[in-house]
């Protein structure tokens, strides 16, 4: 099983949160020992705390092969392709399916499978950046100067591309204390940028001669100097401020992905303040707003949660099973749609469809798939029509043993577009 779930779960705070991942291990058990029966009766336990987990559905999918179910096997693989599972690719030597090679349905789910395989193209290369070690995760984007800003997570500073493609740094490696940075937002009335670093060691950062203590900052620096305008830092103890996102009035929202809690630094108070602790969402991760401001939209573990900016009342943004909205990274709303990118699947962007209410999602549309440029696609952002995202990120591929791979085992860093009118 992946190795990311592990991290997923290891970080867990609440009990919930510990009965899955001691679920997790019985699960695994009972699989190796070849206890199918129990091992389906735990993984449907599981699916109810973690829900929507393409993995979770693909394991299930061979218990149920195993003990000759082929009925149930088939469904769950179903469900696995329909949400773009990248396990399913690997079902054509999977022994657990072996007794099925020559059912006709099985047949025709190892054609889709070959379909799921084939790229989807509607996006061209916008900048290519020669700074192989970069390690970009976050985007940000002014609309006032057509500036696209990509931050660094290894070298610890913000990239500055120009519409012409030409790029320096807005702010240089480890300014002003600067860890590995994340998520980022401009605030283009304010001419500032919205920065989160952290330290966290899923993600290795280049260390320095004097290294702080603190784990995750908030950074406010002035848009056209890269000057330091003001730092808000995280609590001690487990945090990790991953993404953000900046309302007409300038409230900052932040999402913490450790704790499991949305910070804000409320404009009227300019300080770092918890804003809302949702139970039962775990991996906080991509936030954005519509455009209207009277929602936030937080992605966590395995869905999307709807938030009344005013009232704070939240509720799970309501989907079909066949469109999950689970291993989202990057977040991003355009014209009451979300634009997503969805780590736990096979290399796709997708736009998700809302309802007039913003309460459902009514349709998906994938923008982009299997792009040979692909390697952890992490976050976009809207500019004007366009959406600019990260191909390449590399956040996993560039490391081996927790140490950055030499520059000729890395690639250059490429952003691609896509019109979304």
């Amino acid at each position: 099983m992946r190795y990311y779930l592990l991290i997923f779960y290891s970080s867990i705070l609440f009990a919930q949160e510990q009965d899955a991942l001691k679920l997790y291990y019985e699960t695994l058990d009972a699989y190796q020992k070849k206890h199918y029966q129990l091992a389906e009766m735990k993984l449907y336990q599981l699916d109810k705390l973690v829900p929507n987990d393409t993995e979770i559905y693909y394991m299930t999918a061979q218990v149920h092969a195993w003990q000759n179910q082929k009925d149930k096997a088939l469904i769950k693989l179903q469900q696995s392709i329909e949400m773009g599972s990248d396990f399913v690719l690997k079902v054509a030597t999977d022994s657990a399916f072996y007794s099925f090679r020559e059912d006709n349905e099985f047949r025709k789910i190892l054609n889709e499978i070959e379909e799921l395989k084939k790229p989807v193209s509607n996006s061209a290369v916008a900048f290519i950046i020669n700074e192989r070690d970069l390690i970009p995760e976050g985007t940000a984007f002014d609309d006032s100067t057509g500036q696209l800003f990509i931050s660094s997570a290894y070298k610890r500073k913000i990239k500055r591309i120009y519409p012409d493609g030409k790029s320096d740094d807005l702010v240089i490696e480890k300014q002003d204390g600067l860890l590995g940075v994340a998520g980022m937002e401009v605030d283009a009335k304010r001419r500032v940028i919205w920065v989160n670093s952290c330290r966290n060691p899923n993600m290795p950062i280049a260390e320095g001669e004097q290294e702080e203590m603190l784990t995750t900052v908030v950074h406010q620096f002035d848009l056209r100097t890269g000057k330091l305008i003001r730092q808000y830092p995280g609590p001690k103890g487990g945090h990790f401020f991953n993404d953000l996102t900046v309302d007409q009035v300038g409230n900052v929202y932040i999402t913490d992905t450790q704790s499991g809690e949305i910070y804000w630094i409320p404009k009227t108070r300019d300080s770092l303040e918890i804003f809302l602790k949702p139970r039962h969402v775990f991996f906080l991760n991509g936030i954005t707003k519509s455009s209207d401001d009277r929602y936030l939209f937080v992605a966590h573990g395995s869905g999307i949660l709807l938030i009344d900016r005013e009232t704070r009342a939240h509720q799970a943004l309501k989907h079909s099973e066949l469109i999950p909205l689970g291993g989202i990274d990057g977040l991003a709303f355009y014209d009451r749609t979300l634009i997503a990118h969805q780590s736990g699947v096979v290399g796709r962007i997708k736009k998700f469809h809302l309802s007039s209410d913003m309460k459902s999602v009514t349709g998906v549309t994938i923008i982009e798939a299997n792009n040979p440029h692909f390697d952890q696609p992490t976050t976009g952002e809207i500019g004007g029509d366009w959406y600019y995202y990260i191909a390449n990120a590399q956040l996993r591929s560039g490391f081996k043993n927790g140490k950055i791979k030499p520059i000729d085992q890395l690639k250059d860093v490429v952003i691609l577009k896509t019109k979304l009118k």
